[in-house]
């Protein structure tokens, strides 16, 4: 049988804990989430991460913003191919190095713990794309249609942390 003084501090810890928690997922929220007014989001060292300068010439290997005027772009370390997109305006480029092919449009961009996210989900294709801002690693899925029920996949995967993006015809070696 309870008394009501260890009743009161029965509940009185209850509600500590309560409180506790409350403030531990706050922290955390304030801590991962990007952007949030008067909380600095992720940043990216000045030499890890490379970003296309804005006159739309090479790379410049400097901080890349949290979608707000950089380019990114992810390069496959085996085949070179490269999915290039725009955060702000969310428009993308697919280059496919052994025979130019390439895939252009537009995606919904997005940031979720410093990785940039970009999704395009059109009749035609279906596009998914994410680079860590921390790690410089990244991955994107291509699902295109070739014809009427006929689906032609591309993968890029990007191990290599902050990977230069390069254009095929760099990459390819003198004969």
């Amino acid at each position: 049988m309870f008394t009501s003084r260890s009743r009161l501090l029965r509940i009185g810890g209850i509600a500590l804990e309560w409180s506790l928690g409350v403030a531990l997922l706050g922290l955390i929220y304030l801590h991962l989430a990007p952007n949030v007014k008067g909380v600095p989001g992720p940043t990216v060292e000045p030499s890890m991460a490379t970003a296309q300068n804005g006159n739309g010439g090479g790379t410049s290997t400097g901080k890349l913003a949290v979608c707000a005027t950089s380019t990114v772009c992810i390069t496959d370390d085996v085949t070179h191919d490269t999915f290039t997109f725009d955060c702000p305006s969310g428009n993308y480029i697919f280059t496919r190095c052994s025979d130019g092919f390439s895939i252009t449009g537009t995606g919904t961009p997005s940031t979720v713990a410093a990785v940039e996210f970009l999704n395009a989900f059109k009749p035609d294709r279906r596009i998914t794309a994410d680079l860590m801002l921390t790690q410089g690693t990244g991955k994107a899925a291509i699902s295109f249609m070739i014809a009427p029920g006929v689906y032609q996949n591309f993968f890029i995967k990007q191990n290599i942390p902050f990977a230069p993006c390069a254009s095929c015809g760099a990459l390819k070696k003198p004969k």
